[in-house]
């Protein structure tokens, strides 16, 4: 079977059923042929007795799995399914065994909970193929993925408990300045992240529609949230406040000045971001600090303040206290130590 792109723009699908019947079809979109071209598969092997793993590329099975539910998920799954797809797309489904699998997944140089979750995609394809009339290894699967398992090339992710220091935020701004790095203006973003605990997407994704200067408040839309549903609609208003000294909202606002009436006050790549952020951290001799660790300096520093932790989630977005807890509160054990003996030293 196969499906190909004519000279006009269409696409041409052929189905083999059998040696002297390969109907064949033309669609004015590749999605219409992928769907003729699985139902064909369908209609051919409904009913029978299918005892070996179908010869039907991989690539197909996830084609049809996307048009039949995409648009029902996300960002992230889809860029995995896409990428499974240029790596092992070209193997049929009864190529699909377990050296096969292991070796795709143990190639990639993934840390162990990347390569979990990226293994686990490939499971949605896999359990679509049988609606479809094809038979896939499932069970080859499972073992690949126990040996997977066994051996660390997958697994659970590990807490991070990473916390930023304040010198080195001030490394890090120091460096951008005495290195003119203004091709992205990481300062601008590191000042408001290390203060207010929002996603550095949010940040980036803000267009001056969505700050709103009469109320001091900036709007972020498509919050995550844990159903999938409410997040296409789940936008919150935050109030941007002052925090050590410097005003989270001015800090947004007034990069007009400097950006103009561009898209909005941070229109940059959050990857492009983070791969300033390393090299910066490099310049100044600080190992291992993320980005995204200023979320967690944020919310452990409002906590240690001794604001709410109500009023905290609102602002960082949680909908989760578990995830809240186990991923974001980095609190520092001396610090830990002298609030409680501050409260209870006297105590006899």
């Amino acid at each position: 079977m196969s499906i190909t792109k004519l000279a006009d723009g269409q696409w041409k699908a052929e189905a083999y059923i059998t040696a002297g019947n390969k109907p064949r079809k033309t669609f004015n979109t590749k999605a219409e042929a992928v769907r003729w071209k699985t139902d064909m598969l369908a209609q051919r092997n409904r009913g029978k007795d299918m005892t070996g793993p179908s010869k039907v590329l991989l690539s197909a099975v996830i084609d049809a799995y996307i048009e039949k539910n995409g648009g029902t998920w996300g960002r992230d799954k889809q860029n995995h399914l896409d990428r499974i797809r240029a790596e092992i797309g070209n193997k049929r489904l009864d190529q699909l065994d377990h050296d096969c699998l292991y070796n795709w997944i143990a190639d990639l140089d993934f840390a162990p909970a990347n390569a979990r979750s990226h293994f686990s995609y490939l499971l949605g394809p896999l359990k679509y193929a049988r609606p479809m009339g094809l038979k896939a290894r499932r069970d080859q699967y499972d073992e690949a993925r126990e040996t997977l398992a066994e051996q660390k090339i997958i697994g659970s992710s590990v807490a991070r408990t990473r916390r930023a220091t304040q010198d080195e935020i001030d490394a890090v701004i120091a460096n951008i300045s005495d290195h003119g790095s203004r091709t992205q203006d990481l300062e601008a973003v590191v000042e408001v992240l290390s203060r207010l605990p929002i996603r550095v997407g949010e940040l980036c994704k803000l267009t001056w529609d969505d700050v709103n200067t009469k109320d001091r408040t900036i709007t972020l839309r498509e919050r995550k949230h844990p159903d999938q549903r409410i997040k296409l609609a789940n936008t919150e208003v935050v109030a941007p406040m002052t925090i050590g000294g410097k005003d989270t909202f001015l800090l947004i606002a007034q990069r007009r000045l400097t950006m103009g009436q561009t898209y909005g006050p941070f229109p940059y790549d959050v990857q492009a971001l983070s791969r300033l952020m390393k090299q910066t951290c490099d310049r100044a001799g600080i190992k291992d600090l993320h980005l995204h660790d200023l979320r967690a300096h944020a919310i452990s520093a409002m906590l240690e303040a001794g604001v709410m932790v109500a009023d905290v989630m609102q602002v960082s977005g949680h909908k989760n206290m578990t995830t809240f807890y186990k991923h974001y509160v980095r609190l520092l054990p001396t610090q830990v130590r002298e609030r409680i003996e501050a409260k209870m030293g006297k105590v006899a």
